[in-house]
C-alpha cells in the first residue's frame, strides 16, 4: 500500500527529540506518541508500505529542521520505501479538478492551497491513506476518498498474550 505522511509526523520519525506532539483535538500531548509511532513504522515495513512524501510535505519538513537539513535528506534519501513525489502537471491537473468538483475554484489560502496539492500529488500517485494532524489536509483528504490518519489515532502496539495453556478437557 502506499501512503502519505505530513511534515509532522516525518520529523516526528527522523528527528524524534526535535518537538512533542500535541493531539490538535486537546491540546494535550499525544499520549504514548513514541510507542505509536513505533507501531505505525513496524506495521508500514511488514506490509512493505511505499511512503510516498510530496514536495510541499518535504519543504515544510526541511523548514522545520532547520540546521539539520543535510542529515534529513541523507535519512530520506537512504530509505528505498520513501518516494519524494512533485506537484508536476498531474499533480496540478488533479488540484485543479478537485478545486472544481469541491467548488473551492476561487483563490484558496496558502495553508489551503498547500493540502490540495499534498492530497493532489497523494492521489495522482495511488496513495490510500495519510497521516496527518493538519485539519485542511485531513478534511480534504477524506473528501477526496482518502483515509486520514492522525497520531492521537495510531494504535499502542499489541501488548503480550497470556499463555494459560490448554483448556481443561
Amino acid at each position: 500500500m502506499k501512503v502519505v505522511l505530513d511534515a509532522e509526523f516525518l520529523l516526528l520519525l527522523l528527528r524524534p527529540d526535535h518537538a512533542v506532539p500535541r493531539d490538535p483535538a486537546t491540546g494535550d500531548e499525544v499520549p504514548a506518541w513514541r510507542a505509536r509511532l513505533g507501531e505505525l513504522v513496524a506495521r508500514l515495513e511488514e506490509e512493505r508500505s511505499s511512503v510516498v512524501i510530496p514536495t510541499p510535505v518535504l519543504a515544510a519538513l526541511l523548514l522545520r529542521a532547520g540546521r539539520a537539513t543535510d542529515a534529513v535528506l541523507r535519512r530520506i534519501e537512504a530509505r528505498r520505501a520513501f518516494q519524494v513525489q512533485p506537484f508536476d502537471l498531474r499533480a496540478a491537473v488533479e488540484a485543479a479538478a478537485m478545486a472544481w468538483d469541491g467548488g473551492e475554484a476561487e483563490a484558496a489560502t496558502g495553508a489551503a492551497e498547500r493540502a490540495r496539492q499534498v492530497v493532489a500529488i497523494a492521489r495522482v500517485n495511488g496513495a490510500a491513506r495519510i497521516y496527518s494532524d493538519d485539519a485542511e489536509v485531513g478534511a480534504l483528504g477524506r473528501r477526496h476518498g482518502l483515509d486520514v490518519v492522525g497520531l492521537a489515532a495510531l494504535p499502542l502496539p499489541a501488548q503480550g498474550k497470556l499463555d494459560l495453556g490448554e483448556p481443561a478437557g
